[in-house]
């Protein structure tokens, strides 16, 4: 009975070490920066500092924009739906 438990607690321990770890990287600010110029780049890097907890909200500000003209300058006025103000669309 108690080896049935432990292969619960096994596999959770199992799939949080197999997870990757969100956490921004020196590289993504690097890349993220340089964004700002080549919108064409950097907007995976961008994503992550703006999606790391561990960030301050005034630390994402430059990032979510970078992000932002790197979407407008692709065109993609629609941008990823998960980033969004939660809003419903109207069509």
């Amino acid at each position: 009975m108690a080896a049935r438990g432990s292969d619960g607690l096994l596999l959770c321990v199992g799939l949080l070490l197999a997870m990757p770890a969100l956490a921004a990287t020196p590289a993504d600010r690097d890349e993220c920066a340089v964004s700002a110029d080549k919108p064409e780049v950097g907007g995976a890097a961008c994503s992550r500092i703006v999606d790391d907890a561990n960030e301050s909200a005034a630390e994402r500000v430059e990032p979510f924009k970078n992000r932002g003209r790197g979407s407008f300058h692709r065109k993609d006025y629609d941008g990823d739906p998960k980033y969004g103000l939660g809003l419903q669309q109207p069509w």
